[in-house]
């Protein structure tokens, strides 16, 4: 029974904890490395990118829930948009890799035009 409590707390908590651990760990890691003269150039510009894309950014997320909200109401029962994060996770998907079922927008004309409006 030990083994099993233990395997649950590698997965259930450990795991999740450790993939935030590493990535709180990367700005940290980024201003030690800025006091070698090799990474001091690299880090600064790094920084000045990371500061550049948050409006962005910002602008990206505020375009992928709109979406998703704008999908999640008209197709709220299929699999795709059945909860938000997954209608978010399908907009993003829709909206960056172009990754849609085509017979669901080929069937609903009023869907076809969100989705036209949003991707073009």
């Amino acid at each position: 029974m030990k083994g099993a409590a233990s395997s649950w707390f590698v997965v259930h908590f450990a795991r999740p904890v450790g993939a935030l651990g590493m990535m709180l760990l990367f700005f940290p890691m980024m201003q030690a490395s800025r006091g070698s003269e090799r990474f001091s150039f690299l880090v600064s510009m790094l920084q000045a990118i990371v500061k550049d894309m948050l409006p962005f950014t910002a602008l990206l997320v505020l375009e992928v829930s709109t979406l998703a909200f704008a999908l999640r109401l008209l197709e709220h029962d299929t699999d795709e948009y059945g909860s938000p994060f997954r209608a978010a996770m399908t907009a993003y998907a829709m909206m960056t890799l172009g990754d849609f079922d085509i017979g669901l927008y080929e069937r609903r004309p009023l869907l076809s035009a969100v989705f036209v409006y949003a991707t073009a």
